[in-house]
């Protein structure tokens, strides 16, 4: 997320105690790594695969951050989660390429998020933390197809809104609303060599937090 918008995040959040911090404005389901990384649309033997990725994220304003005219800033955030990736690779063919399905559970074990905002002499601060599940994800339907040293992967994940969320909370561990997102990726790998060039591109959609 961009400064600018975490800046007016934490305004919204802060000026009422009741309030809650939300991140619908600017923010999805994507987080940066989800994907995997090195060799993310190779083409795998038929078999069940597991993959665990444990994601650290930090952000931080230091005091005395600026909001032009309007005041002052201070903010910190962490976030330790885990991903279990559950994979099936069948041998079924869909116009020539592997069916698989993706199943992914994102684990928090502990957001936190303090900050506070300042307004010549008025200044108002707000804290919490919380762990759990966060919203399931599935791709239903996976392709993937192999011609020589290049692969090529088509998947559509589904984001379900079955993590935590209440909207007087400061954290939430979901978003409350279903996102579908198309992928198209390609895995060119040296098979003398070992070198590889892996790449995603994505187009998501989200539905309405009513």
């Amino acid at each position: 997320a961009s400064d600018v918008y975490k800046r007016q995040l934490l305004i919204c959040g802060m000026l009422s105690l009741n309030s809650a911090i939300a991140t619908e404005s600017g923010g999805s389901h994507y987080f940066p790594g989800a994907y995997n990384d090195f060799g993310m649309n190779l083409k795998l033997p038929p078999g069940l695969y597991f993959r665990d990725d444990l994601v650290y994220y930090g952000a931080k304003f230091s005091a005395g951050t600026t909001l032009g005219n309007f005041g002052v800033i201070n903010l910190d955030e962490d976030l330790w989660t885990n991903l279990f990736k559950l994979a099936w690779v069948s041998d079924f063919k869909v116009l020539g390429a592997n069916y698989s399905a993706v199943l992914v559970l994102p684990v928090i074990f502990d957001a936190n998020l303090s900050g506070s905002v300042q307004f010549g002499p008025h200044r108002i601060s707000n804290h919490g933390n919380r762990g759990g599940m966060g919203d399931l994800a599935v791709a239903p339907l996976s392709l993937t197809w192999k011609w020589g040293d290049v692969n090529v992967d088509l998947s559509q994940y589904i984001f379900m809104p079955t993590g935590y969320y209440d909207a007087n909370n400061i954290i939430n561990l979901g978003r409350n609303y279903w996102s579908f997102d198309t992928l198209l990726g390609m895995t060119w790998i040296d098979s003398t060599r070992g070198h590889e060039i892996s790449f995603r591109a994505g187009f998501m959609s989200n539905t309405e937090n009513d």
